[in-house]
């Protein structure tokens, strides 16, 4: 582009030479000429720096590569030629023995193929041929007419045999074998009832669950009846309790109580009231009450003889007396008398109402006063107004209400 803007600057020089002439045709010439060496000599400095860049890539090794790639392709070259020329001089020397007889081989085979299709067969393949198509032709005919006579009829008894097969399996049993199998039947449930039933009597079944206590008779032995074989314990021990008619009323079903027995005086139990009788006994004036006691360690054991409190009111302060000093047949609110003694030493019969008890201890609600002195024991051969000398015994309550 330089070139040319230079050419084009030269040009327009000499037009403008040929127009103005003279000093100023000159000097167009001239500007023409240096702007055209000028531009020669920026296309000279590119191409010193295009020659600087291949000589520094030859330092770099790319010159090399170039030289290695020209010497693979002339090695591939060589390779060829010399395959080619191994090809031509195969050639040049003509076919192969091994070649050759192959070719013939082909040739025989293709001859005697050619013998064969002009001449087929020899007499023993006609009749070959001929004895195949016998065959065919029985085939046939016993496809067009499958059976003989004989052949019919050894079907049809075939046939007869299978309807009787048949009509067997439908009517296995006449009514004659129905009823006899009945009768087995029969026979066999009846001792089968008779069996089961044996069984049954060589079983003794306990009425409720338990733990055997003791066996009262021994393996083999005869029993009747009524007779006692083993003795049974409740899984769930009660405590059976006898309660005072005048007591009955303060006694609930579901109440808590405490029970005692000799085997741990000092860890009593805690038992729930689960049932009261419905009558009074009228001999002894008591109804029977049933107590299922709390014990999951099982410590209980039938036949233990307990102490049952069953606690029917509350009376704080209560004043105190050992029930030694009114009797024991002394029930809440009766009136009942007791030996007093005092400060001379003086015997007096006093009378008292009594309250509530426990145990071994009474509580008087009227009649006596706190701190005077009560005779307890056999105080039957004392009388009014004796004078006795007592032996003072403290004693000390802290439960009431029994």
């Amino acid at each position: 582009m330089t070139s040319a803007q230079a050419l084009v600057k030269a040009t327009k020089a000499r037009l403008d030479a040929l127009n103005n002439g003279g000093v100023q045709a000159q000097r167009a010439q001239l500007q023409a000429q240096h702007d055209q060496a000028q531009s020669q000599l920026t296309s000279a400095q590119d191409q010193l720096v295009v020659a600087q860049a291949r000589v520094a890539a030859a330092q770099n090794g790319s010159l090399d590569a170039q030289v290695k790639a020209a010497q693979a392709q002339v090695d591939a070259a060589r390779e060829k030629l010399i395959s080619d020329q191994t090809h031509l001089d195969q050639l040049d020397s003509g076919p192969q023995a091994e070649d050759v007889q192959a070719a013939q081989d082909a040739v025989d085979q293709a001859t005697q193929q050619v013998a064969l299709a002009q001449q087929p067969s020899t007499q023993q393949d006609i009749a070959a041929q001929q004895a195949l198509v016998e065959g065919a032709k029985q085939a046939l005919a016993k496809a067009q007419a499958p059976y003989t006579a004989y052949d019919l009829a050894q079907q049809q008894d075939m046939v007869s045999s299978a309807a009787a097969q048949v009509d067997k399996a439908e009517n296995p049993y006449t009514d004659q074998d129905v009823a006899t199998a009945q009768a087995g039947v029969d026979q066999a449930q009846a001792a089968l009832a008779q069996a089961q039933l044996g069984v049954q009597e060589t079983q003794v079944v306990a009425p409720v669950d338990g733990v055997v206590l003791n066996r009262q008779v021994s393996p083999g032995a005869l029993v009747g009846p009524t007779s006692p074989i083993v003795t049974l314990i409740p899984p769930q021990l009660d405590v059976d309790i006898n309660v005072d008619e005048a007591s009955l009323g303060k006694v609930q079903q579901g109440q808590t109580v405490q029970i005692v027995v000799p085997a741990y005086a000092d860890q009593p139990f805690t038992g729930t009231i689960t049932t009261i009788a419905p009558a009074v006994d009228q001999k002894t004036r008591t109804s029977a009450v049933q107590i299922t006691p709390q014990d999951p360690q099982n410590r209980l054991k039938a036949g233990m003889l307990a102490t049952v409190s069953v606690t029917v009111g509350d009376q704080p302060d209560a004043l105190l007396v050992p029930r030694t000093a009114v009797g024991s047949n002394v029930t809440p609110g009766m009136q009942t008398s007791v030996i007093t003694i005092d400060p001379t030493g003086k015997v007096v019969r006093t009378p008292v109402q009594i309250g509530l008890t426990s145990g071994d201890q009474v509580q008087i609600s009227s009649g006596l006063s706190d701190g005077q002195l009560v005779a307890t024991g056999n105080t039957g051969g004392l009388t009014d107004g004796e004078i006795v000398q007592p032996q003072v015994q403290t004693l000390t309550a802290s439960v009431l209400a029994h």
